[in-house]
């Protein structure tokens, strides 16, 4: 039972991390979606290989990116090959359930929604209706096909298959799942009374996941707010307090008490103050592979408090561990980099960054860690590495712009990028190129304010050293204009 819960945990936190946006995930050759995938001529010896391929990879929980990109490929070769041929149901399931679970891990579910409607609706696919072993797996290719469209932001569809997946459902991991989801997809259509119920429902029959409670009351909070319904807001507010004085979740009130502290609540240092404690008291218990990432979930929420004694003292915790892993690692210097930026130590921040980013295999799959956030630490590194090594920054531009950053939907994210290369571009002293690529950005229109100001502070010195008087006029004329505009 204990193991259960502790499965049933990991799958909700990654859930609420994606706020179900799955993972960017890198491009494959063959863009086509699932049901326009060239089949190669997949024989019946390939689908065997297959088969046996799938069937081993059950036992395998580490494999990295390309492994899953080549079979990926493969599972899309054999659909063909399944509508064409006699294959029995257990073998179509296998390629079905597999085509999923690495969709999901990839990133690429929300593209295949076509595929997903087809083997539920049975049109192409047929599988035998109403048989136990279709119908024992209709939960999980609903809430495929949620999560899908929940991505695309169909939340009324999303919703719909959170609902159907709830009505196959025959275990209670899906059944918390997608009602979580629902709750979720309701609260991004702004349905909040739907939204309200369904969180309340979730907190009524799962009150052993305290770290998804609070995060449904923070929900709650600002969905009452929105609403003006302040009274509500507030006697939430109360119950989820008193609810975590009581909890030893570290993770739940270190998370509610940053919550807290957005929202300036003077009840935030005492929320904070409990999760440190319940943390340490968790390193005294723990094993020693689980010490490092308590260390760097304690360091993280130190940072929004400015506790600078608990940081450094973490910090030395962490480099006197004898093992971390890799993922760890990266969070390890990540984190330093932040910390160094914040009490203003530049050369000891980008250390730190280049250190986070040189630990980063891109073609590994990092548990807990999305492309977006190795977007992030990238572009800490080449904040300082644009304007200390700009050959050397352009290069990772290149690298991150082709194999990341197209599949991420962070519009200012990819400007920050953008902005990275432009000053690499300027610190090289190729400045005709800079000012092209600085007046891209100035012209998007999401640039906001602070970045427009940043463009011209690097415009301007490239005009005076031009001596193009004319220009910077022009600039001064434009700036003025973007911003009455804004």
């Amino acid at each position: 039972m204990k193991i259960y819960y502790i499965s049933l945990y990991i799958v909700l936190f990654l859930i609420f991390e994606l706020s179900f946006i799955l993972p960017s995930a890198y491009c494959f050759n063959d863009d086509k979606s699932l049901n326009g995938s060239d089949t190669m001529q997949f024989s019946s010896n390939d689908f065997d290989s297959l088969k046996k391929e799938l069937r081993q990879n059950r036992k395998s929980k580490n494999e990295n990116k390309i492994i899953r990109r080549n079979r990926f490929d493969k599972l899309k070769r054999s659909l063909e090959f399944i509508k064409k041929n006699q294959v029995n149901d257990t073998d179509k399931i296998l390629v079905i359930e597999e085509i999923g679970n690495t969709a999901f891990q990839l990133g690429k579910l929300e593209e295949n929604i076509p595929f997903w409607e087809s083997v539920l609706n049975n049109d192409e696919y047929k599988l035998l209706k109403n048989s136990r072993i279709v119908n024992k797996h209709l939960p999980a290719w609903h809430s495929y096909l949620a999560y899908a469209y929940s991505k695309n932001k169909h939340y009324k569809k999303a919703s719909f298959h959170f609902q159907k997946a709830m009505e196959y459902n025959t275990n209670d991991e899906i059944e918390c799942k997608s009602l979580w989801g629902l709750a979720s997809s309701a609260q991004s259509a702004g349905n909040y009374d739907s939204a309200v119920y369904y969180y309340l429902s979730y907190i009524e029959r799962y009150p052993q996941f305290t770290f998804y409670i609070q995060k449904a009351y923070s929900n709650i909070i600002d969905m009452y707010e929105t609403k003006q319904q302040f009274s509500k807001s507030e006697d939430s507010l109360k119950i989820v307090e008193n609810l975590l004085r009581n909890s030893d979740d570290y993770r739940a009130l270190l998370i509610f008490s940053s919550y807290l502290s957005s929202k300036k609540d003077s009840g935030a240092i005492e929320i904070y103050k409990l999760g440190i404690a319940a943390a340490e008291n968790k390193i005294q218990v723990t094993s020693h592979m689980e010490r490092p990432v308590i260390s760097l979930d304690i360091i993280k929420k130190a940072l929004i408090f400015k506790d600078y004694a608990l940081i450094d003292k973490h910090i030395a915790l962490l480099n006197s561990y004898k093992k971390i892993s890799n993922s760890d690692l990266i969070l390890y210097y990540y984190y330093k980099g932040l910390y160094y930026s914040e009490i203003n130590n530049a050369i000891n921040a980008y250390q730190s960054y280049k250190n986070a980013y040189n630990a980063i295999d891109f073609n590994e799959r990092y548990e807990y860690m999305t492309d977006r956030h190795l977007l992030d630490i990238t572009l800490k590194f080449l904040n300082f590495e644009s304007e200390y090594n700009p050959d050397t920054a352009i290069s990772v531009y290149n690298f991150v712009k082709e194999n990341i950053a197209q599949n991420n939907t962070d519009v200012y994210k990819n400007l920050k990028l953008d902005f990275c290369y432009a000053r690499a571009l300027y610190y090289s002293k190729n400045y005709n190129s800079s000012v092209i690529e600085f007046n891209k950005i100035l012209n998007n229109n999401n640039t906001d304010d602070n970045m427009i100001f940043s463009v011209k502070h690097y415009l301007k010195k490239i005009y005076t050293l031009q001596n193009q008087k004319s220009e910077m006029e022009k600039l001064d004329a434009q700036v003025s204009d973007l911003l009455r505009a804004k």
